[in-house]
């Protein structure tokens, strides 16, 4: 199979799943992009044994069905481990929190609350010294870290889904990429 033909594959299966799987602030553009980047990162698990539509098709649906779980939290739904109401349920709470504060990501901001006055705790964007310090580790994380990691690393800096323990193995090479750098310099 060829690239060409993987990536008609995953756009057939966009064109099918945009429309159902649209909401919130997620548009029909933006759910397309998220099921092109899902299939890609679902390439590394097919093993060939079922056709590549039927893979990545089952595989996207449960991604675009956990996504759309995740952004929003719905009042009425019982729980699975004590078959109480979500609200009054003590498992729930932290999942619950989690996902309200996801939902007020996605939520438009009201720009009639926004001074211009400067916060003591933002950022003065004309702290050269700081952006330019910002720019050198970015050049040196991107000079050495592996390349089995570049992807994931790529995927984190735009702020898609990366699992925790991968995360963690990249936060881990930064480091040492970081510590490696002051030890030289130091």
């Amino acid at each position: 199979m060829t690239e060409k033909d993987v990536l008609n594959t995953i756009e057939c299966l966009a064109k099918r799943f945009a429309h159902k799987f649209r909401f919130g602030f997620y548009d029909i553009d933006d759910i397309k992009q998220e099921i092109f980047i899902m299939g890609l990162d679902a390439l590394d698990r097919y093993d060939g044994r079922v056709p590549l539509e039927n893979f990545l098709a089952v595989h996207i649906k449960n991604r675009l069905k956990s996504l759309k779980r995740d952004k929003y939290l719905r009042d009425g739904y019982v729980c699975t481990y004590c078959n109480n109401q979500i609200a009054d349920c003590q498992h729930c709470h932290k999942r619950m929190l989690k996902n309200n504060t996801k939902k007020h990501l996605i939520e438009p901001l009201d720009i009639d609350c926004i001074s211009d006055e400067k916060e003591p705790n933002m950022w003065n964007h004309s702290d050269t010294t700081l952006e330019v310090m910002i720019q050198e580790y970015i050049t040196l994380i991107d000079k050495h870290l592996n390349i089995n990691y570049r992807l994931d690393y790529i995927k984190m800096k735009n702020g898609t889904y990366v699992s925790k323990q991968r995360r963690e193995e990249i936060e881990a090479a930064i480091n040492s990429i970081i510590a490696e750098h002051k030890n030289e310099e130091g």
